[in-house]
């Protein structure tokens, strides 16, 4: 049914910056990718083989120190955040080249069912740039699946529905700050178990009878170890005794067809079913995303495609940081896509399968482009407050959620994107993004008290070029 070859390359030059590119590492310098696929059906058999290869130079970055002014600043780092995730910033990957399976996969479709074992990315919720359970951030992952071909009608509208269990993979390294962590006080580097995670996840839409525009969705992830054991290293048989972690989300849809237009938001919460209710039963620890989407046609051939996303996933109450509202102890994990029992997170070789801004960050993004057939020219804006949470536990000051008032850790990103279809079956695409990262990694050096002020070396730069070429044996328009 179709067959294809594309080529992306990426390059940093002096930050590992990257959002939902798939099996790209954070890495400084370039990455190629390369992936031939082809698509097939025979009967109810469908095959798609997509396998990628991946060569990426993966410069050794600039050792980070910290914030030195604070002698417990890396303590307080690795009790929010590294002891509770693996969302590592270099990934030290001995070799340079790396095969993968790639988008591939082989079932059975049975008339409206899919069924089958896929290595795909998955990408659930209707957001453009973040999600909370699926994205093409990270690696996909081997699984199996059960899905609708198309919607099944009932009595209370159509359904759509996604079901799949899989595994995930650990890196079998450090994180990259582990050295320096140890140097102070090893002790506060918890454990993590080196074992396979089973990945259990659904999701269930629905368009209700006689509401053509409106859909609502509800999402649920949960992992575990495989093999898993207790205090007393006895193996978990049962599975209601095992130790988990999940994500839920409650989202919709609301489409405006004639003014070509749509509204759309998400809901999620930790550990909680997404049962729409009990989002109202602690609405501090609730995350949140919601964008509105609009085509403008003219000129018959062309449209202007204007999307703004919004992005809340830290806490709503900073209290809720603090154990017993104590400043001084260690803090709850309670930021999205960390977690105590499973503590690589909700990650992928160690890179975050939801929203790719990560814990306790927020973001607001405006994306504009003029659009005809394949072709397109763009502009992107995007700023992003990175993981909150950390600030306020970090940064505390006489009254709990009240912190030193310019120490956050923002960048402001912008850029041109850039897609050519030259003739019918060869597409060229590239863009150009340039980041300003304010108190990377909420410090300042050189003058600490002046957060507020640019800083040599503590304000960094980035410029990511991304190139693509795709091209179509057999495609069809």
């Amino acid at each position: 049914k179709n067959i294809s070859v594309t080529y992306n390359f990426q390059n940093n030059d002096k930050l590992p910056y990257g959002n939902n590119d798939g099996n790209f590492l954070p890495s400084v310098g370039f990455q190629k990718r390369y992936d031939f696929g082809i698509n097939t059906t025979w009967g109810i058999l469908d095959i798609n083989y997509q396998p990628e290869f991946v060569l990426s130079e993966n410069i050794e970055q600039e050792r980070f120190e910290g914030y030195q002014a604070d002698g417990n600043w890396w303590s307080k780092y690795y009790f929010s955040i590294a002891n509770n995730i693996d969302n590592f910033r270099y990934i030290n990957i001995p070799k340079k080249q790396y095969n993968y399976t790639g988008q591939s996969r082989i079932g059975l479709n049975i008339k409206n069912i899919s069924i089958g074992i896929s290595s795909e990315n998955i990408w659930w919720g209707p957001a453009m740039r973040n999600s909370f359970i699926f994205t093409n951030n990270a690696p996909a992952f081997n699984h199996y699946y059960l899905q609708t071909k198309k919607p099944i009608k009932t009595f209370i509208g159509n359904i759509e529905l996604n079901a799949l269990k899989g595994s995930l993979e650990n890196y079998n390294f450090k994180d990259p700050d582990d050295q320096t962590m140890r140097n102070i006080w090893d002790g506060g580097i918890e454990f993590k178990k080196n074992k396979i995670r089973i990945i259990n996840a659904l999701n269930i839409n629905i368009q209700p009878k006689n509401l053509n525009n409106l859909f609502f969705g509800l999402a649920y992830s949960e992992q575990y170890y495989k093999n898993d054991s207790n205090e007393n290293n006895t193996l978990i048989t049962k599975y209601s005794n095992l130790p988990k972690y999940s994500i839920g989300a409650f989202y919709f849809r609301l489409a405006f067809p004639e003014e070509h237009a749509e509204f759309y938001a998400e809901v999620g919460q930790q550990n909680v079913l997404p049962l729409p209710w009990k989002f109202f039963a602690d609405t501090s620890k609730n995350g949140y995303i919601f964008g509105i989407r609009k085509l403008y046609p003219f000129l018959k051939t062309f449209y202007l495609d204007v999307n703004l996303e919004f992005a809340q996933l830290s806490l709503m109450d900073a209290r809720q940081i603090f154990s017993n509202n104590n400043a001084f102890g260690r803090p709850l994990v309670n930021s999205f896509y960390t977690s105590n029992i499973i503590r690589q997170g909700y990650t992928n070789q160690a890179q975050i399968m939801g929203a790719s801004i990560g814990p306790g960050s927020n973001s607001q993004n405006l994306n504009i482009s003029l659009n005809a057939g394949y072709n397109k020219i763009g502009f992107f804006a995007e700023r992003v407050v990175y993981n909150n949470d950390f600030y306020h536990y970090v940064y505390i000051t006489g009254l709990l959620g009240n912190s030193k008032a310019d120490a956050y850790y923002v960048d402001l990103t912008w850029g041109l994107q850039l897609q050519i279809s030259l003739f019918k079956k060869l597409i060229l695409s590239c863009s150009f993004l340039n980041s300003q990262a304010m108190n990377y990694r909420w410090t300042k050096i050189g003058n600490e008290d002046a957060y507020a002020l640019p800083g040599i070396n503590s304000d960094k730069f980035n410029l990511q070029t991304n190139f693509s070429i795709k091209y179509l044996f057999n495609a069809k328009r």
